[in-house]
């Protein structure tokens, strides 16, 4: 797996792909658009200067280094941006058979595959808000939230973060697992199923909502997940958010509704309410 403006070996997956032989992708990260002001995912999923993106040895509780982290140095706090592009997918075990993509999901959370039964594939629904994407081979396609998800993902410093779990280290965690159906035309659109410094997490910030349609693609049997934790810097001069945010999605819940009119969300609270 590949990664703009990284160093050009990534931290070593929690969990190694068995099969199709090849996948490859480029994944970049930038400010994203509130939507507040942008409430249609058209103007609000674009792209703008990349951020930079360095690795981080991670060192235990007695300075012994145990692991490479991803750390994405963001210039503010907000909403953020992940891009997919040049994915590819490559099967030497029955070439031409299928069409493939990428299943992408995003967590504030470690998630946990047991095995591969559908349920597995869901991962823990209680805690993750929306599901799987599915991002089309050899096409540029960004998120800030999972399908179907309520939440944008938002990025707020840590020492701004009120009642922080022990231990929690502010990761946004991203599975990938590759995904195919027998082989027919690509429908078109997103599919569910995209100075010095401080540290910052990722959470759940303003309501949103993003367009995207039913797919035919299922996780290939046999095939393992991708597991990519990646945390974020901003600099401390960056200015506070005032915006509701946290990385619990009960937690986040809880805010709407004991704010249901908090900057920004009254009007789609009361939309989402009659869905």
């Amino acid at each position: 797996m590949a990664c703009r403006q990284a160093h050009p070996s990534l931290p070593p997956p929690s969990h190694e792909l068995t099969r199709p032989s090849q996948i490859t992708a480029q994944v970049s990260f930038c400010a994203g658009r509130p939507s507040e002001d942008y409430p249609d995912d058209q103007d609000r999923l674009v792209m703008s200067e990349l951020y930079d993106i360095e690795l981080r040895q991670e060192k235990d509780i007695h300075g012994k280094a145990i692991a490479q982290a991803l750390v994405v140095k963001a210039t503010q706090q907000g909403p953020i941006l992940i891009e997919f592009s040049d994915v590819d997918i490559v099967d030497t075990h029955k070439p031409g058979a299928y069409d493939y993509n990428l299943g992408v999901v995003f967590d504030t959370f470690v998630p946990e595959y047991l095995d591969d039964t559908a349920a597995s594939f869901k991962g823990d629904q209680g805690r993750r808000d929306g599901n799987w994407w599915v991002v089309p081979l050899h096409k540029s396609t960004c998120f800030d939230q999972n399908s179907k998800a309520k939440y944008q993902l938002t990025l707020r410093a840590n020492d701004e973060i009120e009642g922080a779990e022990e231990g929690d280290d502010g990761a946004i965690h991203i599975t990938m697992v590759p995904m195919r159906k027998t082989k027919s035309p690509r429908p078109m659109g997103r599919m569910r199923g995209c100075s010095s410094s401080k540290d910052a997490s990722i959470g759940y910030g303003q309501l949103a909502s993003t367009s995207s349609v039913p797919t035919e693609y299922r996780r290939i049997p046999g095939t393992k997940y991708y597991g990519l934790p990646v945390k974020y810097t901003v600099p401390r001069e960056s200015r506070p958010s005032q915006d509701a945010f946290s990385r619990n999605l009960s937690k986040r819940r809880a805010i709407d509704m004991s704010i249901p009119f908090a900057r920004g969300t009254a009007s789609q609270i009361a939309g989402s309410t009659q869905a």
